[in-house]
């Protein structure tokens, strides 16, 4: 089953790209044929094994981070008594019980730090093969895995944008936010004689990024890699000569970033203020379905047909934390928000407990939830992100590790 599990997470970064079965109602790829098969034989092997198997550990820290996933399925299973649209509740229904069941996975599969080595060096993999896609848009200015709408306008913009195989250049610019902290922790973990390929993951991760122009994922990438600097004691000097050198060397970066990361809330059909709508659009609705949220799925269908403001005829949330809120209410809301800011007080902890190696992978996982809860409201939806699933996965089945206190190797990172 281990095989199978990391086998679906090297997949899920390609989607119905690379290989497909067309069902007519459903676009069967390798990471949904991964998903069936491991939840084929965990029904097997729990009826074979004897009971409590894949139980979790009653005490373990990522306890409560399962068992909140969990809880957040059932409640959009229950969605359907007040669901408007059914195709997209099924759809949408699909993308969260998978990524969830991947999620729960990880953390009964993935139980040793070898395991969790190996998945994130697998997820490593996976994000510099849509990093290479990516430098093959820039340089050739050639779209292979995006529609035809998108090709048209991305292949005549002057900028060279990346996209891949993630839709859009918000989404891939997301990827790289996670990927950039990701090659840290595979680095942190490594031989020495192997860092240098993992650095340049980093460079090619950021520099990508920045190509992306996506301003949520930018400001999120400063935002991390200052969580970063400041925790990592053996670089936190490197902050000021950092941003000193860059302002030298760079004479026009501030004018640059300033230009970039504008934001225009003045004019009334702005991409600004119409993400300003879609979140003023997503409160009324919260109300109105006093505070049970619409439903999984039926963002879309209320914002088409129930908008009270201006969104230009945008009905995807467009904003990760309002998507969860309006979608599926307040009381799931809460209990995400608890899960996130639980893991970074678990990996806090694990910073002043653990060993060199925990210590830096705990640093570099308090930064990329950091820079992620900036980056996520850059995106039209993340629930159909099938990688993003399986990475919370392989964290959270960090969480659940035992802490080593014995000090093995030397200082503190």
């Amino acid at each position: 089953m281990k095989s199978i599990l990391y086998f679906a997470i090297g997949v899920s970064f390609f989607g119905a790209q690379v290989f497909t079965i067309n069902l007519g109602f459903f676009q069967l790829s390798l990471y949904r044929i991964a998903v069936l098969a491991l939840l084929f034989l965990y029904v097997v092997n729990s009826a074979r094994m004897e009971k409590g198997h894949y139980k979790l550990d009653e005490h373990a820290p990522n306890r409560y981070s399962v068992y909140m996933m969990v809880t957040w399925l059932i409640y959009a299973v229950l969605n359907i008594f007040w669901m408007r649209d059914l195709g997209n509740y099924a759809r949408n229904l699909y993308f969260l019980g998978s990524g969830i069941f991947g999620v729960v996975m990880c953390s009964k599969l993935l139980r040793t730090r070898q395991d969790i080595r190996k998945a994130l060096n697998i997820v490593n993999l996976g994000i510099l093969l849509q990093g290479l896609i990516g430098w093959y848009e820039v340089i050739f200015r050639t779209y292979r895995f995006i529609s035809q709408q998108n090709i048209d306008y991305y292949s005549a913009v002057t900028d060279r944008i990346p996209i891949a195989m993630q839709g859009n250049p918000n989404d891939f610019a997301t990827l790289m936010l996670v990927g950039f902290f990701i090659a840290i922790i595979c680095r942190t973990l490594t031989e020495r004689k192997y860092r240098v390929f993992y650095t340049l993951c980093m460079v090619n991760c950021a520099v990508l990024l920045i190509l992306t122009q996506s301003r949520a994922n930018i400001i999120g990438f400063i935002l991390g890699l200052g969580v970063l600097i400041v925790l990592s004691k053996k670089v936190r000097w490197l902050l000021p000569l950092g941003l000193v050198s860059l302002v030298y060397f760079v004479p026009d970066i501030t004018q640059s970033m300033r230009e970039l990361l504008h934001f225009n809330f003045t004019s009334g059909y702005g991409s600004d203020v119409v993400r300003l709508n879609l979140i003023k659009n997503g409160f009324i609705f919260l109300t109105q379905t006093f505070g049970l949220g619409v439903g999984a799925g039926q963002i879309e269908s209320w914002m088409a047909t129930q908008a009270m403001y201006y969104t230009k005829g945008i009905v995807n949330m467009h904003n990760w934390w309002m998507e969860i809120l309006t979608a599926y209410g307040i009381g799931i809301f809460m209990g995400y928000l608890i899960f996130y800011g639980k893991y970074i007080r678990d990996m806090w902890r694990r910073m002043h407990q653990g060993i060199n190696k925990d210590y830096r992978m705990a640093v570099a996982m308090i930064a990329v939830f950091a820079g992620f809860a900036i980056g996520a409201v850059s995106s039209s939806s993340n629930i159909t992100a099938e990688w993003l699933w399986m990475f919370f996965g392989v964290a959270i089945a960090y969480q659940g590790l035992p802490v080593k206190i014995q000090r093995n190797e030397g200082g503190n990172a």
